[in-house]
C-alpha cells in the first residue's frame, strides 16, 4: 500500500472524528458565527476548522429567512480567488516534475497565445511573478457569464472576451511592483494545459484532487457536483449562478471540509508537494503594506498566517492558516454581502484559536466598519427626511384656492425644483450604485447602500421615491387666486 492510501486513511479518520466533535454540542465559535450570521443577513455559511492539525469542528448554518434548501455540510460553494492558490499547487507539480521553471518568462511554454506588444519586456513575465502577481499585468477580476451563455475559449478569454473586464496586457514593468492579476493566472491556466497536454480542470483534478482525497472539488463541476451547490444571494434574495472560463482566477467550486484538507496539505502533509516547494510557496516575495505576497498566497507575517479570500457574484469566502500552530480556517458563504461577516469571523478565530497578533487591529477595522454602516444609514435616512419635509411644505402651500399646472413663476418653487433634483441625483448615485458606498463610507464593494442598511430601509426609501414622483407634479401646480 502506497502513501496515498495513508493519507486517504488519514483524512477519513479526521471527518469522523470532527463530525463527532460537531454533533456533540454546539460551540461557542458556532454560537458566535450563527449570531453574526443573523446580525449581517447573511444567507448561508459553512465552516471547517483545524487544530493541532485535525479537522476538529465542521458546521454549516442557514439564515432563516432564505428560501432554498438548508445547508449542510456537503454543500458546494463556488469560492472565486480561493481558485489561485490551488492552481498555484498545479503550476508547482509541474515545477517539481521537472517541466516547468520559475524564473523562466511564461512564453516558453505558450504557443496558443502570447501577451501583446507593449513598453515592457516580455521576457520578465516569468511563472513565479505571475503566481505572487509581481509580473506587472492588467485585469484585476472576473464578473462571469450567466449559465446559459457559451463560455469563450481561453486564447479569446486572454484577448477580452470577458463580458467588460477586458484583456491581459503587460501594463507596468515586471519585478517592481505588486499589481493583482486574476488574467495572470488565466495565463498561467493556459499555460498548464499547454505543458500538461490536458483541460486544466482535468489536470488539477487528477494531479491534486485526487491524490488530497477532494472528492468535492472541481474547476469545472459535473452535475453531480452542481446538484450539491448552495444557492447564491444578496441578503435574503436569490441571483443567478456564473460561470468563468478563466478557471484558475475564479472557478474553483469545493467544500470547508476540502478546503480544511488542501490547509492541511499545505502544513504537515507531502503527498503532492513537498516541504521545500510548499516552503517556497509560503515566502514572501514582496511586501505590500501590512501583509507580503507569496506564490498563490498572501502572508501576515505578525501573525503567522497564510491564507486568500474570495468574492465571485453571490459567493465570499475565506482560507487561512497558521503552519506555526497547525490551526486553520475555513469559511464559506453563498452571500454577496458576508464580507465584514467573514472578517468578524476570522478575527474571533484570530483571537481565541491562533495567536491573537492581530485582536487590536481586528477591533479597530470592526469599528471602523460599524461607523462606515452608521454614516450610510444617517445618509438613507436623512434624504427620506429632507423629502418628506419638502413634499409636507409644497403640500401645505397648496392647501387654499385653485390649482393648475405651469412652469414655476417664483423663487421659492424654482428652489424645490433644484433641491429635488439634487435629491433624485444624490440619492442615485449614492444608494443605488457601489461607487455611491465608497463616496460614502469608503467601502470598496460590489454592492449599493441598500444591500447593506437594515431590513425595511429599502422599502422605506422606495416609497419615498414614490413620494418624490408626487412632489414633481406639486412643483408644477400653482394656485389660482
Amino acid at each position: 500500500m502506497d502513501g496515498k492510501f495513508f493519507f486517504k486513511l488519514y483524512i477519513s479518520i479526521l471527518f469522523v472524528s470532527s463530525v463527532w466533535n460537531v454533533h456533540a454540542q454546539t460551540s461557542d465559535f458556532e454560537k458566535f458565527v450563527a449570531q453574526a450570521m443573523l446580525d449581517r443577513t447573511v444567507a448561508g455559511v459553512s465552516i471547517a476548522r483545524i487544530e493541532s492539525g485535525e479537522i476538529v469542528e465542521k458546521f454549516a448554518l442557514s439564515h432563516p429567512d432564505v428560501d432554498k434548501l438548508a445547508l449542510s455540510e456537503n454543500s458546494v460553494f463556488q469560492v472565486g480567488s480561493i481558485s489561485k492558490p490551488v492552481a498555484a499547487w498545479a503550476v508547482m507539480t509541474l515545477v517539481r516534475d521537472g517541466k516547468v521553471e520559475l524564473d523562466a518568462p511564461i512564453s516558453h511554454y505558450l504557443s496558443r497565445w502570447n501577451l501583446p506588444s507593449s513598453n515592457f519586456d516580455p521576457k520578465q513575465v516569468t511563472v513565479e511573478r505571475l503566481l505572487s502577481h509581481t509580473a506587472g499585468l492588467s485585469l484585476h477580476g472576473y464578473p462571469g457569464f450567466a449559465e446559459n451563455i457559451a463560455l469563450p475559449n481561453i486564447e479569446a478569454s486572454l484577448s477580452g472576451d470577458t463580458n467588460g473586464a477586458g484583456s491581459v496586457e503587460q501594463i507596468l514593468s515586471p519585478g517592481v511592483q505588486f499589481k493583482y492579476s486574476g488574467g495572470g493566472y488565466t495565463l498561467l491556466q493556459l499555460m498548464v494545459e499547454e505543458v500538461s497536454g490536458m483541460p486544466f480542470s482535468q489536470y488539477v483534478q487528477e494531479a491534486i484532487f485526487e491524490p488530497l482525497a477532494m472528492g468535492s472539488s472541481s474547476y469545472e463541476p459535473n452535475q453531480a457536483l452542481k446538484a450539491l451547490r448552495a444557492t447564491p444571494y444578496v441578503r435574503t434574495t436569490p441571483i443567478d449562478y456564473y460561470q468563468f472560463r478563466a478557471q484558475a482566477a475564479a472557478s474553483l467550486h469545493s467544500t470547508a471540509s476540502d478546503l480544511a484538507t488542501f490547509a492541511l496539505a499545505n502544513m504537515q502533509q507531502e503527498m503532492v508537494l513537498d516541504a521545500p516547494l510548499i516552503e517556497k510557496m509560503h515566502s514572501p516575495v514582496m511586501d505590500i503594506g501590512s501583509q507580503k505576497v507569496g506564490l498563490g498566497f498572501f502572508i501576515d507575517p505578525k501573525a503567522h498566517l497564510i491564507g486568500h479570500s474570495g468574492a465571485n457574484q453571490g459567493w465570499r469566502a475565506d482560507l487561512v492558516f497558521n503552519p506555526n500552530l497547525n490551526n486553520g480556517l475555513v469559511v464559506l458563504t453563498n452571500s454577496d454581502n458576508a464580507g465584514f461577516f467573514i472578517q468578524q469571523v476570522r478575527c474571533y478565530w484570530e483571537e481565541q484559536f491562533a495567536e491573537a497578533a492581530l485582536l487590536e487591529m481586528c477591533q479597530k477595522q470592526i469599528q471602523s466598519h460599524k461607523s462606515q454602516l452608521q454614516m450610510l444609514h444617517w445618509v438613507i435616512w436623512g434624504l427620506i427626511a429632507v423629502s418628506i419635509a419638502l413634499i409636507t411644505f409644497r403640500g401645505i402651500s397648496l392647501t387654499k384656492g385653485k390649482t393648475q399646472i405651469g412652469l414655476p413663476n417664483s423663487k421659492v418653487r424654482w428652489t424645490l425644483i433644484v433641491l429635488l433634483a439634487l435629491i433624485i441625483i444624490a440619492a442615485t448615485l449614492l444608494l443605488n450604485t457601489s461607487f455611491g458606498v465608497y463616496i460614502i463610507a469608503g467601502i470598496t464593494t460590489s454592492l449599493s447602500a441598500m444591500d447593506y442598511v437594515p431590513e425595511g430601509v429599502p422599502n422605506v426609501w422606495f416609497a419615498t421615491q414614490v413620494l418624490l414622483i408626487c412632489l414633481l407634479l406639486f412643483i408644477f401646480a400653482r394656485k389660482v387666486e
